[in-house]
């Protein structure tokens, strides 16, 4: 039968990967069912694989995967559990493919179950060696699911559905779900758009129907349901990225290609963001300084001088300098606010510079060391920090805007404030010498 999902083929190991899980799901005798897009398993996915799982089979059949990536050269990078549901992302040591695994230990919304899991597990149906769920029971489930969490029904799921239901004898009295919500199911199955199919009264009618059947009961698992949420709402679930070097480095580069054309961060994250240097909450300092806008400028500097001959040179003086660092600091704590809640949702944060630059480059020496103790101790601190360090000539001759002196001295001060533990824990030297292919895919590899 075909179908409107879109498949994505895998590569050998990804194959191998697959059906390893299957494999070994059956000769364990776990309690399974692939709930939809099950149609080219295991050589071709679509957007992940949906899994039902017998709650008491659940530690199992992760340790089954676990071992199952393992054995065909994948690592898990992300885990997210909620309320009886689990999401697993994997992708291969050679970051060819990326696969991600939904598990339901019970299938609810908000708490309260719409289906039941275990009997469709049960009355499972066979499936070129995998366990799937019967064509009345997908249907269902998928239909219910769709409606009760995203709240609409899209034009091609509605296509699908209709495609599905010429298969299904919508007759049969055995239903999976309560026969309210079945009834109904089968009533707006049969109408001819889409746009008729009311998600708002279906969440209504179900919440009534348990409310009626048991009050008590009602209120203890949404309860139960509410604490798994703020707990899942208040993890980390982004990445917070950080390249850093002289300008030449390939920091804009690299960031451009994870963003704009990284498969792996497209399957992954639903989110990309950019900001480069800073968030920007608070306007440019110089914006409001009424003489000499352009005191940052490079030609006030000579910078083939040596630190005290330049600090003697130097026209910004050790007020001005702090006074930057103190406004920029109050930005950068408004900044703190957007990462917290920005690395809680499934976003890819990627930053060109941040706020080490202060103190890497000549035209903050004069600053109060208090500064640096408090920049380290207030703000946030990246996922990753890369370090993208070259030989100076390979730099200048990609951006001839520094000099030798002060490309050694930018790199030199980096590595003293690795050396000082002034970054984050995830703090990578990446020799961007070399082709930028090779420095991408050694940035990918460390990420994922």
């Amino acid at each position: 039968m075909k179908t409107k999902y879109k498949f994505r083929e895998l590569s050998g190991e990804g194959k191998l990967f697959v059906n390893n899980i299957f494999s070994s799901f059956n000769q364990k005798k776990i309690g399974y069912v692939v709930l939809r897009g099950y149609e080219q398993l295991p050589n071709a996915i679509s957007n992940d694989i949906d899994l039902g799982i017998v709650k008491r089979d659940k530690n199992i059949s992760l340790d089954q995967i676990y071992k199952a990536a393992n054995n065909s050269n994948f690592k898990l990078i992300q885990f997210n559990e909620k309320y009886n549901f689990l999401q697993l992302i994997f992708t291969s040591n050679a970051i060819i493919d990326v696969i991600k695994i939904d598990i339901w230990t019970e299938l609810d919304y908000k708490g309260l179950r719409f289906a039941h899991l275990e009997k469709i597990i049960n009355n499972f149906i066979e499936y070129r060696g995998i366990k799937i769920a019967k064509p009345l029971h997908e249907l269902e489930v998928t239909l219910t699911k769709e409606l009760l969490h995203n709240g609409i029904l899209k034009k091609d799921k509605f296509s699908l559905f209709r495609e599905k239901l010429k298969n299904v004898d919508i007759n049969i009295t055995q239903s999976c779900l309560i026969s309210h919500i079945s009834n109904m199911i089968q009533e707006i199955l049969k109408t001819r758009s889409y746009q008729s199919l009311n998600s708002n009264k279906l969440i209504r009618l179900f919440f009534f129907f348990y409310l009626k059947k048991n009050v008590f009961n009602t209120i203890i698992l949404f309860s139960k349901y509410l604490f798994y949420q703020i707990k899942f709402s208040i993890s980390k679930k982004g990445k917070f990225i950080v390249f850093i070097g002289p300008d030449g480095s390939g920091k804009t580069t690299i960031s451009e290609y994870l963003l704009d054309k990284s498969f792996f961060i497209e399957t992954i994250y639903k989110k990309k963001k950019y900001f480069h240097g800073r968030y920007s909450f608070l306007p440019d300092l110089k914006v409001f300084l009424k003489r000499n806008n352009n005191i940052f400028k490079d030609e006030k500097y000579d910078f083939t001088l040596k630190i005290n001959d330049h600090l003697k040179k130097n026209k910004i003086g050790k007020l001005r300098t702090n006074i930057y660092l103190l406004y920029y600091l109050f930005d950068f704590l408004l900044g703190n606010f957007f990462l917290f809640f920005v690395r809680r949702t499934n976003t890819i944060l990627i930053a060109d510079r941040f706020w080490y630059d202060f103190f890497i480059q000549k035209y903050y020496l004069k600053h109060f060391k208090i500064f640096k103790f408090l920049y380290k101790n207030l703000l946030s601190k990246p996922d990753y920090l890369f370090f993208l360090k070259s030989n100076p000539e390979v730099i200048k001759s990609r951006k001839n805007e520094l000099s030798f002196e002060e490309i050694k001295y930018q790199q030199q001060s980096i590595e003293k404030l690795i050396i000082q533990n002034y970054l984050c824990e995830n703090v990578y030297i990446i020799s961007s010498s070399e082709e930028i292919e090779n420095t991408i895919k050694k940035v990918l590899d460390l990420i994922f």
